[in-house]
């Protein structure tokens, strides 16, 4: 699969003015992931951990098209430039209704092909839970899990924050509850294959 290196990832973060939260986000979701890669490596499980690190780097790449009031709020405090809001604007002019893993997909099509349709089956999958990952995908969504802003919390308190800051949008609840079961098996899964536990993860 041809990606595009760390430093190409970064040259698009700022070709599309991406908020300095959204990049600082999704860097914190890549050290995560790739940190929990390289360990299932040593322990002999075959993963990508390049797919990891830029799948992740890439995974919230186009969120703040989605958003509707890029200005700060009591869940995002950071004040976009006005390089980030004008860009903002423009991107969702043009991809109106688009799904963040959409729009990458589209944007990156005609250089990057595979990595879109990576970021666009973590959707996919999203949506209908009975879908296995790949270790890739696995790690990659785990990690996502993990961080709230740029900070690694524990996956109880990202699934709280979830719920409040999305409430309107969660109209399933019981849903909602497999969702979490599906997130608590998943943790299991990646301590055991570790060898840890899941409070040392």
């Amino acid at each position: 699969m041809k990606l595009p290196s760390v430093e190409e990832c970064t040259a698009l973060f700022k070709q599309y003015h991406v908020p300095k939260n959204i990049a600082e986000h999704c860097k914190k979701v890549s050290e995560l992931a790739v940190s929990i890669a390289e360990g299932l490596k040593k322990r002999g499980i075959t993963i990508d951990v390049e797919l990891v690190r830029i799948g992740a780097l890439m995974h919230d790449w186009m969120k703040a098209v989605t958003i509707e009031q890029l200005g700060p709020n009591k869940y995002f405090r950071y004040t976009p430039t006005k390089e980030e809001t004008a860009s903002w604007k423009e991107l969702r002019a043009r991809f109106n209704g688009l799904h963040e893993a959409e729009i990458a997909r589209e944007l990156l099509k005609d250089i990057y092909p595979e990595l879109g349709e990576f970021l666009i089956h973590e959707r996919i999958i999203a949506h209908d839970l009975s879908i296995k990952r790949s270790w890739e995908e696995k790690v990659v969504h785990y990690a996502d899990w993990r961080v709230l802003g740029d900070k690694v919390v524990q996956l109880t308190e990202r699934m709280d924050d979830f719920f409040v800051r999305y409430r309107k949008k969660i109209t399933n609840l019981e849903r909602w509850e497999r969702v979490k079961q599906a997130e608590r098996k998943a943790e299991k899964e990646i301590a055991n294959a570790l060898g840890t536990s899941v409070g040392e993860l």
